[in-house]
């Protein structure tokens, strides 16, 4: 069981009955979890859920659209509807 730090974490994202957690500087891992129960892990003022199958690091944004936001590495990721407020 390898620990993950928070800090290293660019994205989430929700592939079937697993998450992929995207990382600076490494590979992505694959965990069997769910995104509720990490999404409660993280600290939430540093992680913002903006779609169904996707959590970011507020940091590594660096674009917000109305559909879509940009991460650090042109990283595009859609915002689900719901979840847009979030962001304002």
């Amino acid at each position: 069981q390898k620990t993950i730090k928070t800090q290293n974490i660019i994205y989430i994202e929700a592939v079937g009955n697993y998450i992929k957690i995207h990382l600076a500087n490494e590979k992505p891992m694959l965990i069997t979890q769910t995104m509720k129960y990490i999404s409660s892990l993280l600290p939430p003022h540093y992680f913002t859920r903006i779609h169904k199958s996707f959590i970011v690091k507020r940091e590594a944004i660096t674009e917000i659209k109305k559909t879509e936001i940009t991460l650090l590495d042109k990283i595009t990721l859609p915002i689900g509807r719901k979840y847009s407020v979030l962001l304002e």
